[in-house]
C-alpha cells in the first residue's frame, strides 16, 4: 500500500515540477505538502538519491529505445542529463523540508508555544510582540490600527496557524488564502 502511495506521489511530483517550473510559489506549496506526505510514508532524506536514480531508470525504461546488444532501454546522454537535472532540483527543494520533519522541529515549536501560553496571557504575549515590533520596525506600526486586545488575539491566532502549517501544510494553505486576501485589502504589499 505505501509503495503504491509513494509511486503516485512520485508521479505527481514529476508532473507538477514540470508544469510549475516557472511558478515557484505554487511549486513550493506543492513541495511542502509532498515532503510531508513522503515523511508520513516513511521516506527520509537519505532515500532521495536512490529514489531519483530509480525514477530515472523507470523513465528510461519506458522512453528509451532498446539497445540492440543487451536489450535494455537506453537514451541519449542529453536526455539522461536533463532527467538528472530535474531530480536534482526536486531533491534540493525536498531536502530542507524533510530535514525539518526528521528533526521533529514542529513538535519542539508546538511544545514551547504551549509552555509560553501557560506562562503568559494572550494580552501579555501580544503586547510583547507589538512592543518589539514598534521598537524594531516602527514603520510597520501604522498597519495595526485595531485595539491592542484584538491585535493580541490576532497575534495568537497567527502563531497558532504557523504551527499548524508545520503539522498539516495542506490545511494551512487552505486557511492561508482568505488571510492573504484580507491582507491585500489592508494594503499590505510584498517586499
Amino acid at each position: 500500500m505505501a509503495c503504491d502511495a509513494l509511486g503516485s506521489e512520485l508521479w505527481a511530483i514529476l508532473s507538477w515540477s514540470c508544469d510549475l517550473m516557472w511558478d515557484p510559489d505554487r511549486k513550493n506549496e506543492h513541495m511542502v505538502t509532498t515532503a510531508t506526505r513522503f515523511h508520513r510514508l516513511g521516506m527520509r532524506r537519505m532515500h532521495l538519491q536512490e529514489i531519483g536514480a530509480a525514477v530515472k531508470e523507470a523513465v528510461m525504461g519506458h522512453l528509451g529505445p532498446p539497445c540492440p546488444e543487451c536489450g535494455r532501454n537506453s537514451w541519449p546522454e542529453k536526455d539522461a542529463a536533463a532527467w538528472g537535472w530535474l531530480w536534482t532540483k526536486i531533491e534540493a527543494s525536498l531536502e530542507p523540508i524533510m530535514a525539518s520533519l526528521e528533526l521533529e522541529q514542529i513538535s519542539l515549536v508546538r511544545h514551547s508555544w504551549e509552555s509560553v501560553q501557560v506562562a503568559r496571557t494572550s494580552l501579555e504575549l501580544g503586547d510583547l510582540f507589538y512592543n518589539y515590533l514598534a521598537e524594531d520596525s516602527p514603520q510597520l506600526i501604522h498597519l495595526f490600527q485595531r485595539p491592542r486586545k484584538m491585535q493580541a488575539y490576532v497575534f495568537m491566532q497567527s502563531v497558532e496557524m504557523v504551527i499548524r502549517f508545520g503539522e498539516d501544510p495542506e490545511d494551512f494553505f487552505q486557511e492561508l488564502k482568505p488571510l492573504v486576501i484580507r491582507h491585500i485589502k489592508y494594503g499590505v504589499k510584498p517586499g
